[in-house]
């Protein structure tokens, strides 16, 4: 399990204090490089919703108005769920992929993004993607 799934878990059931102790840890991890994440979310009308942010968990902070910011398309369709999530290494790679995935119907769409999130959750692959998409 990827580590922002297991704290997406824990953030419903450790206490504030313990939780915010967890989030630091992977927020310094995450500025040794900056990485970008695509990530496709469902909102509470089942209506999907597909972005990217270089903070996974602030993003969905923002989103579920726990903290300011957040899309003006999730602000009245709260809760957001996060259903899967991909990491890039630079914007420009996120925002095609976003694009590409924005394009494609419904169904595929989180078929495509849990794709993506298997083959970077497999040992020992190199993670490339298809540059076709």
């Amino acid at each position: 399990m990827h580590v922002f799934q297991q704290i997406f878990k824990q953030s419903c059931v450790l206490p504030h204090a313990e939780f915010t102790c967890i989030l630091e840890k992977v927020m310094k991890m995450s500025t040794v490089q900056e990485i970008w994440y695509i990530y496709l979310a469902q909102c509470r009308d089942k209506t999907l919703y597909c972005g990217i942010t270089n903070n996974l968990i602030k993003r969905f902070w923002q989103h579920n108005g726990m903290i300011s910011g957040g899309a003006k398309y999730t602000k009245g369709r709260r809760p957001v769920t996060l259903l899967a999530f991909h990491s890039v290494n630079d914007k420009s790679e996120a925002l095609k992929l976003e694009i590409a995935i924005k394009k494609l119907p419904k169904p595929q769409k989180l078929t495509y993004m849990l794709n993506l999130q298997n083959k970077q959750n497999l040992p020992n692959e190199q993670n490339t993607m298809n540059k076709n998409h």
